[in-house]
């Protein structure tokens, strides 16, 4: 059985053994970044974060037989600002037919 709760101070261990493999930009195999990521989640999750926007949220998928975290996931409050958002476009191609030319017209496009 497995729970997804909130992650604790205390699953930093389990964490940084997962950052190891994953080495991610969000998850670095650093013990001290681990220590402040699972601090501010906390922090987030007590609602003591001022700054609503600078909230993190992580999350940790427990196996709650071997009572050890096997994964974890997390929410940026926000991601990107008024004056710089973030954004993701995708290119995609566009494949319109006239009748009246008897043709195909192929557009790129970018869709937010």
């Amino acid at each position: 059985m497995f729970t997804l709760r909130p992650a604790l101070i205390s699953d930093h261990t389990d964490v940084l053994r997962l950052a190891e493999i994953l080495n991610t930009l969000n998850l670095p195999h650093d013990a001290e970044a681990i220590r402040a990521l699972l601090t501010i989640s906390q922090k987030s999750f007590g609602g003591k974060i001022r700054n609503k926007a600078r909230a993190i949220y992580v999350f940790a998928l427990e196996d709650c037989q071997r009572k050890q975290v096997i994964g974890v996931s997390m929410i940026f409050a926000q991601h990107g600002t008024p004056r710089m958002p973030h954004l993701f476009l995708e290119i995609r191609d566009d494949l319109r037919h006239s009748k009246t030319l008897a043709m195909d017209v192929h557009h790129k496009i970018l869709a937010l």
